[in-house]
């Protein structure tokens, strides 16, 4: 395996495609085949390849064009790297049939990337507080 900076491997994906919508990095951040894992509740939870990410992608940057992700924690062993992160956007746009509020979100979540051996994302497991989400969105109300 490549001896890659994990930090910046995250920024990458956080800051680079979601955050300003370079889809030029996915090349050289991401495998051909590579998968993907994430909830299933708000958003499609499974996607695969180079260009299903980029579409993703796109769908969330139409979703929310300000969205900007801090990452709290990087951590990096044996081929794995771990980020937990916050983001914030206004929902501009529909998103996978919740309707645009111009709301702003926060979010909380953890992404766990598995490298391959040329230090590209092969697979990426993310998991978010969507139920805060949905609730911020009004989808479901919020427990007193």
């Amino acid at each position: 395996m490549t001896d890659r900076d994990p930090d910046r491997l995250v920024a990458t994906w956080f800051d680079d495609l979601f955050g300003h919508g370079n889809y030029e990095v996915l090349d050289g951040l991401v495998t051909e085949s590579v998968d993907y894992h994430g909830p299933q509740n708000i958003a499609p939870g499974e996607t695969s390849g180079r260009d299903a990410i980029e579409d993703y992608v796109a769908v969330y940057r139409r979703a929310f064009p300000d969205i900007s992700y801090e990452v709290e924690e990087v951590v990096a062993a044996d081929g794995v790297v771990t980020a937990r992160w916050s983001l914030q956007g206004t929902l501009e746009s529909d998103l996978f049939g919740v309707e645009s509020s111009g709301e702003v979100v926060t979010g909380h979540g953890i992404s766990v990337f598995h490298l391959s051996d040329d230090g590209k994302f092969a697979e990426i497991w993310s998991q978010w507080d969507t139920l805060s989400l949905a609730q911020e969105l009004d989808i479901v109300p919020a427990v007193e």
